[in-house]
């Protein structure tokens, strides 16, 4: 049977990611950690994240959305995982045309 564990340069490449992720969420505050890691990790919805701190989704979304950023910003896209983000360098390919129903003029 194959050895199924990674190679030795995947795990230190995979090492220096998680430090570099570690590092950027050093940058967001402490609530905005903690609510990030109790929908990402635990499963929480907005809702029940917001329920339990006592405020509305509103600011519960706009936390996660700060970690997200931070996050992005510690691991850019590569040629193996491109974006299609033009704010990111990607480009959005235009939309497909949709038919024309004749019945819509009618």
């Amino acid at each position: 049977m194959p050895d199924a564990a990674p190679p030795p340069q995947a795990l230190a490449e995979a090492g220096d990611r998680l430090t570099a992720l570690a590092r950027q969420l050093e940058a967001v505050s402490p609530r905005t950690c903690d609510i990030f890691f109790q929908h990402r990790l635990e499963g929480r919805t907005y809702a029940e994240i917001a329920a339990g701190l006592g405020i509305t989704v509103s600011p519960v979304e706009k936390h996660i959305a700060r970690a997200a950023l931070a996050l992005a910003d510690a691991n850019p896209p590569s040629p193996a995982r491109p974006t299609r983000c033009p704010l990111l360098g990607g480009s959005v390919s235009p939309p497909r045309p949709v038919p024309i129903d004749a019945s819509c003029n009618k």
